[in-house]
């Protein structure tokens, strides 16, 4: 799992201390009738409760690089875009869609998955009794619709037997079980479309991916399949009959151009967002010049805190560290209180350290500067690393709402600082939000794109698609 280090501001005073369009081409659409029935366990002492049913028709539209997925009973349509990484999902009664990052929607799953196995590891090692059916590893990779590399999992491989059925059908079974039903159609689709069918299984089912990895095999797309999975104490099925099946010329994953991106008004997020790209004319040597005049200034003022918290802004900015100018102005930085007392806030090494670092950042005047809001960044990394931990106290998750709090705060104050872009994500990634996550992500990338902070971010993306591949 990603540790999305934090900006570390330490690190850097070392010396001191719109969707693309594509033409439109041939497209596979689907279409089939699911019936969906949910049964929830019964309590103690209760009788099962009656299951919840649900039918609709699911139509889906395989292309050349993308899968969308459409239920007729939500007047939702999910692109799937392979090409660019994206998801859109798209209200289409309301004319509005969100874009977001596949790499959060597949690091999400894996950061669940890990959560799981991690969790369940260490209730067996302290011997704590677990209940039945929990934490067993052919549901959760059946839920999730994928499994870790080897490795990783400490539970023995799940079996599964592939038994014939007549008509030309499989039982997939698991402990006896049957976990899948398939029977092939008689139409076949293309092989440059059927991996996108596969996709489909990978995103739009709950099916092992053992299972979808015999499917994929065959060749076969379903005129019959029937899907059984678990969710905690609640059991469910699924059953799809296929209605449609037909080549057409178009594009499903291009919208009409009067729609719209969402706007989230109350979200304080996507407010933060919309200022991306505020000062994006402004070369780097132009912000360098701005820099530059600034920690001139602020030291010509008595104001040597600011210019320290100017060059330290810079540096998060743009990755470009002025350690000459951190080297030059060292006599003045060290011989100011306020500057003393920030140095000391920038020890992170133990929770010990990061509670004192909180006093001595509490103890600085702000009054008199204009890069205040660093402050206030120091503190946000401060309450993230001391609200972390896989068992939280309320203290805790108190502490998670402050840093991300004044992350925000800082960002609103100055929308092009990149590294808090980078902080918030991987509070974000941390509290299992992976499409938050990847929204910071991507707008500190959109910023300055080789950006070293982002460095792992993007390994990890790699090592999805490369651990992962059915879902790119």
């Amino acid at each position: 799992m990603p540790l999305f280090p934090r900006t570390l501001l330490p690190v850097f005073l070392l010396g001191l201390c719109g969707v693309i369009r594509p033409a439109a081409g041939a497209e596979w659409r689907l279409k089939y009738q699911v019936e969906q029935q949910t049964q929830s366990a019964a309590g103690p002492g209760q009788a099962a409760p009656r299951p919840k049913t649900r039918s609709f028709v699911r139509s889906l539209a395989l292309g050349e690089g993308y899968l969308t997925i459409e239920d007729a009973d939500t007047a939702l349509r999910t692109v799937y875009d392979f090409r660019s990484r994206r998801i859109r999902v798209v209200q289409m009664d309301r004319e509005i869609y969100d874009d977001w990052s596949l790499y959060g929607a597949v690091g999400g799953r894996i950061s669940e998955l890990l959560n799981r196995v991690m969790l369940a590891d260490s209730l067996r090692a302290a011997k704590v009794p677990l209940a039945e059916g929990t934490f067993v590893r052919f549901d959760d990779e059946t839920e999730l619709s994928l499994e870790l590399p080897a490795g990783q999992q400490a539970q023995a491989e799940p079996v599964i037997e592939k038994v014939g059925l007549p008509d030309h059908g499989w039982d997939f079974q698991h402990d006896g079980e049957e976990v899948v039903q398939f029977f092939p159609a008689a139409v076949e689709l293309p092989p440059e479309r059927y991996g996108d069918f596969v996709r489909f299984l990978a995103y739009g089912c709950s099916v092992h991916p053992e299972v979808r990895r015999q499917i994929a095999a065959s060749g076969r797309i379903p005129e019959k399949m029937v899907l059984h999975w678990r969710q905690a104490n609640t059991r469910l099925t699924a059953t799809y009959r296929l209605l449609s099946a037909k080549k057409v010329d178009g594009d499903s994953s291009v919208l009409p151009r009067e729609f719209r991106p969402a706007d989230h008004p109350g979200d304080p997020l996507y407010r933060v967002l919309g200022l991306v790209g505020a000062g994006a004319g402004e070369s780097l040597d132009e912000r360098r010049d701005r820099r530059t005049k600034f920690v001139t200034a602020a030291l010509a003022d008595l104001r040597p805190l600011d210019a320290l918290l100017a060059l330290v802004e810079y540096g998060l900015e743009t990755g470009d560290q002025p350690m000459e100018e951190f080297h030059r102005y060292a006599m003045e930085f060290q011989a100011d209180d306020q500057c003393k007392r920030y140095l000391s806030a920038l020890n992170q090494s133990s929770r010990e350290a990061c509670q004192n670092s909180l006093v001595a950042c509490d103890s600085i005047d702000p009054s008199k500067l204009k890069k205040a809001y660093m402050l206030d960044l120091q503190r946000a990394d401060l309450y993230a690393i001391l609200g972390g931990g896989r068992v939280q106290t309320q203290g805790q998750i108190k502490q998670l709402k402050q840093a991300e709090e004044l992350f925000l705060s800082v960002l609103t104050a100055n929308p092009s600082l990149t590294g808090a872009y980078h902080d918030l994500g991987g509070l974000y990634f941390k509290e299992f939000d992976p499409t938050r996550a990847w929204l910071c992500f991507d707008a500190g990338r959109r910023l300055y794109p080789n950006h070293p902070l982002f460095q792992e971010i993007t390994a990890w993306e790699q090592r999805y698609v490369r651990d992962f591949p059915d879902n790119f």
